[in-house]
């Protein structure tokens, strides 16, 4: 029997993407708009930079308006053309097509404001914007011409209106700008300064790796942690075996725990390499899931890259796949020496108080208490918790985990939310409530899905599924959303 909220009677449900998404806000009065991207470009209206008909395009939900804190310093971003090389993706950036004149153009009013000019390689407009951070801003709606052009411009300008519908992290290394939006996972934009002069590569390319970083990758043990999918982060057991090792420039060596063999590595200028003529031993394995999924990573051409000790490797010709990798020097020392059952135990209590607060801390809200579900349920189709016969029970080390994570906030354990938090409201105990589910957990990664839930309209009720890393330190941390997502 399912028990969810129920409390109010609009449910809608908001499917997660890149760009392109629609999203809700609430005006002053409590009523709620709805943004949407830009529509399709209409025929028979202005070219851009004429004051003909501009149409607003609703982008990030947030207002643009003064602060009471210094203004960011932004001098390495305003001022500036900025020529969009590609869409960031997990295959690398996609380029722009060839001859695009998209570009953006930012300024600052010196009062955590500014403006930006858009180019989307179509029509042309603006929008104000807000400064954040230091290195965080939000675009206001933006005011495009409506000029029709080409299926490919169109599907640029889509794109890239997407992208900065969505809080922004930005950052300048050089004469490069990257865009990234902090609430959405493998996505973002690549520009260029367009003053500076293109003597060797041209937009959405890339220079090739410096001798200090083929150096770092050549001669390394390299032990496959997890595979890259469209979900949650496949982990590769410990201990399986596997490894990649780059002996020279030239020379693979490849051990998939089963089998091990060696191939030819050739790197080209762009830093991407192929294997061929790889030769393996063909030794009868009683599982060979984890050769087959390594091997066929190693048939395309792949793109890599070194942070710290990891290594990520992906293939430039498929999305949504690829593998991440630790040196083996690196590999910490084990710290404890406690059972396999109380490191789950205490893994289990970890996610469900990161998962806590994080769905605490997705309302702005005040909440001085929060009344949870003493039992944990499953993951209903609709993104929310549904409950039924077979619900776990919390236990008291996972109730001290999620209290010690909400605190100060009083939390007050219900056997369900209905009636009991309308109830607790009414007697002033609680805020809001929350319910969890049971989590999945897989190596180093874990899904929950959470509902948060105020028993009065206009508290931004919400839920969906979340995504947790364990850190170096063994705590857990979310990385973003999973799944379907859903507000009323």
């Amino acid at each position: 029997m399912r028990k969810t909220s129920g409390l109010l009677g609009l449910l809608v449900i908001v499917a997660l993407s890149a760009c392109g998404s629609t999203s809700s806000t609430k005006n002053s009065s409590g009523e709620t708009v709805s943004s949407s991207p830009t529509t399709s470009p209409t025929t028979g209206s202005t070219t851009p930079g004429t004051t003909g008909e501009t149409t607003p395009v609703t982008t990030g939900g947030t207002t643009p308006g003064t602060t009471d804190v210094d203004s960011p310093d932004v001098s390495a971003l305003i001022d500036r053309d900025w020529n969009v090389d590609g869409m960031i993706t997990i295959a690398g950036v996609q380029p722009v097509p060839s001859g695009s004149t998209a570009a953006l153009r930012f300024s600052d009013n010196g009062d955590g404001t500014g403006n930006v000019e858009v180019d989307s390689g179509c029509n042309t407009g603006s929008a104000t914007l807000t400064y954040t951070s230091a290195d965080e801003l939000a675009v206001g709606p933006i005011a495009l011409t409506r000029k029709a052009c080409s299926d490919e411009l169109n599907a640029l300008e889509t794109s890239l209106v997407g992208q900065l519908e969505n809080p922004l992290s930005w950052s300048v290394d050089g004469d490069v700008l990257n865009l990234i939006p902090t609430n959405v996972s493998d996505s973002g934009l690549q520009l260029h300064d367009a003053a500076v002069t293109e003597t060797t590569d041209p937009p959405g390319t890339s220079p090739g790796p410096t001798d200090t970083e083929l150096r770092r990758l050549l001669g390394t043990e390299w032990i496959p942690e997890r595979f890259i999918t469209v979900g949650p982060l496949d982990s590769i057991p410990a201990g399986s075996g596997a490894s990649l090792r780059f002996d020279d420039a030239s020379t693979i060596a490849v051990n998939t725990g089963c089998n091990s063999g060696t191939g030819t590595v050739t790197f080209a200028d762009d830093g991407t390499f192929t294997v061929t003529d790889l030769v393996m031993t063909e030794i009868a394995c009683d599982d060979i899931s984890l050769e087959v999924r390594i091997l066929a990573q190693l048939e395309h051409p792949l793109q890599w890259g070194i942070d710290g000790d990891t290594l990520t490797i992906y293939p430039i010709d498929v999305t949504d796949t690829g593998i991440i990798l630790r040196d083996a020097a690196g590999e910490p020392e084990p710290t404890t020496t406690i059972s396999d059952q109380d490191a789950a135990a205490t893994d289990r209590a970890a996610i469900l108080g990161a998962a806590a607060l994080a769905r605490r801390q997705s309302s702005d809200t005040d909440i001085a208490g929060i009344a949870i579900v003493e039992n944990l349920g499953t993951s209903g189709a609709d993104g929310m918790v549904v409950f039924g016969p077979d619900d776990v029970p919390i236990t008291d080390a996972e109730r001290a985990a999620i209290e010690a994570a909400l605190a100060p906030v009083t939390v007050l354990w219900v056997e369900s939310l209905e009636p009991a938090l309308k109830t607790a409201a009414a007697a002033g105990q609680v805020d809001a409530g929350i319910a969890l589910s049971d989590p999945a957990i897989e190596g180093d990664t874990a899904t929950v899905m959470s509902d948060l839930v105020f028993p009065y309209p206009g508290g931004d009720s919400q839920g969906g599924g979340l995504a947790l890393d364990r850190q170096p330190d063994g705590s857990w941390e979310v990385s973003g959303p999973f799944g379907t997502q859903w507000i009323f």
